[in-house]
């Protein structure tokens, strides 16, 4: 679904590997979005892209980021700061 309101976040790591594992790290997170957001993400060598897509609330969308900036933290702390 692409909604009216999109957010695009690309993230560079030290290597594919390291951003692959973020990436994967984030999968079990992506279901059961809110209705009228969704989120796709795709790396491209050692780069993370994410983009969120949102018809619904600004808030809503805003919220979504932030927890999902907040497991990119997580993450790549749990990888020693790749």
């Amino acid at each position: 679904m692409r909604g009216n309101t999109r957010v695009k976040l690309s993230f560079s790591f030290k290597s594919s590997r390291a951003a692959k594992a973020v990436e994967e790290s984030l999968r079990p997170d992506n279901i059961d979005f809110p209705e009228g957001l969704s989120m796709e993400q795709s790396v491209k060598g050692n780069e993370l892209h994410i983009e969120f897509y949102s018809d619904g609330k600004m808030e809503t969308l805003l919220n979504t980021v932030d927890e999902v900036l907040a497991s990119i933290s997580a993450a790549v702390g749990a990888l020693g700061g790749v």
